[in-house]
């Protein structure tokens, strides 16, 4: 389809003990699948500088977003394994905020690092969910 959107994704970010530096990649990895397959949008090379970015956005006449996530928490809750995440939806490659979108999962039943996993992806998905709206709402 056509592309509107140039979006850059950031190494995601955690003030959680616990959440290791492969957890982390493995979340921008999942971002950067889900980013990808969401209609009009063009997922911006990792560590692209700003000045690339801008050539691009200005010979594609795109709509630049970067993508800064934060893992909140991830942990054993209620039996099984909960996360909450945030998404900062930022121009790019400005970097002003425009939204912040939160997602929560949790993994009944299941512990340790795949239910980590699974419970950080869901609660991605879960913020992912309103990207669109907000990437339109922000551009008028």
């Amino acid at each position: 389809g056509n592309v509107e959107y140039y979006v850059g994704i950031g190494m995601p970010g955690t003030k959680q003990r616990g959440v290791d530096r492969a957890t982390l990649a493995r979340a921008r990895a999942f971002l950067e699948r889900e980013v990808g397959q969401m209609d009009g949008v063009e997922v911006a090379p990792e560590n692209e500088s700003n000045a690339a970015a801008r050539r691009t956005l200005q010979r594609r006449r795109l709509t630049g977003y970067y993508l800064d996530a934060s893992v909140v928490s991830v942990g054993p809750q209620g039996g099984g394994t909960r996360a909450v995440v945030s998404v900062i939806l930022n121009t790019y490659p400005g970097r002003d905020m425009r939204a912040i979108l939160q997602g929560a999962a949790t993994v009944p039943g299941a512990s340790g690092p795949s239910a980590e996993r699974q419970a950080i992806e869901g609660a991605l998905r879960g913020a992912l969910r309103r990207l669109p709206q907000a990437m339109a709402a922000s551009r008028r």
